[in-house]
């Protein structure tokens, strides 16, 4: 079972800027985010690179979305992402977590 790490206004920078994360942008509403999120949390995943989300209705994101202004623009959730060394190297939006599951199996850690 994997943890999900809360990025926040005081912590992106550091989940970013990591070798490899995994981030998935949710709303707190967003129904189709819980479900991939509850197999995040329950299902056995192979790679050890950090998992984290990003809530993106909770407040203290400015700076990341003026370093990052796509994020503004996302508009299907749950958008998933691999980031390296603060750049973006993957993306991909649905609750599929077969889809999670072969996207970090491609990473070379």
């Amino acid at each position: 079972m994997a943890y999900l790490f809360l990025i926040d206004g005081s912590n992106w920078k550091e989940f970013f800027n990591k070798k490899y994360c995994y981030v998935m942008f949710t709303k707190s509403d967003c129904e189709q985010c819980k479900i991939l999120e509850e197999h995040i949390v329950t299902t056995p995943i192979e790679k050890s690179i950090p998992l984290a989300k990003l809530t993106l209705d909770r407040p203290g994101f400015a700076e990341l979305k003026q370093n990052y202004p796509w994020i503004s623009r996302i508009d299907t959730l749950p958008f998933n992402t691999i980031f390296s060394e603060g750049k973006l190297v993957d993306s991909w939006s649905g609750s599929s977590f077969q889809t999670l599951q072969i996207k970090l199996s491609e990473i070379s850690v």
